[in-house]
């Protein structure tokens, strides 16, 4: 058992970094805000993005919450799971933000996620047909 979390790369970048500190805690909020903003972006959460990274949701959380220092390795495994430049995570642009979505919203956008491609389909046809008419009428 041990002898595979040693082979878990992810994971022993989690571990390194917890060890150390920053010298410019400024930079490290950017970078822990960039990866949340690119992967709400790609539409993952953080469990989709732990399995896709192969570690757990909780590292993920560490990365965008606690990490006082990320290295380059671990950055570019993040920016890699996500398919996005490396720049993307250390410097997004300041119109590269994400508006606030309501808890309410999330919360039924969480739910399309589960239903099946086909329902998905009907769902997404009838925001169109909402818009649509919504347009019209201004």
């Amino acid at each position: 058992m041990l002898s595979n979390i040693s082979e878990n790369r992810p994971y022993l970048l989690y571990m390194k970094h917890q060890k150390q500190k920053t010298a410019d805690p400024d930079a490290v909020a950017k970078i822990k805000r960039n990866i949340a903003l690119q992967r709400k972006k790609k539409g993952f959460t953080q469990l989709e993005l732990a399995h896709k990274m192969g570690v757990t949701q909780r590292v993920i959380s560490y990365y965008e919450n606690e990490a006082e220092n990320l290295g380059l390795d671990a950055i570019t495994t993040i920016a890699k799971a996500l398919d996005v430049p490396v720049r993307k995570i250390l410097d997004a642009e300041e119109n590269d933000s994400l508006p606030e979505v309501p808890r309410a919203l999330q919360r039924r956008i969480d739910k399309i996620k589960d239903l099946s491609p086909k329902a998905q389909k009907t769902v997404a046809d009838m925001i169109d047909a909402l818009t649509k008419a919504e347009s019209t009428n201004k």
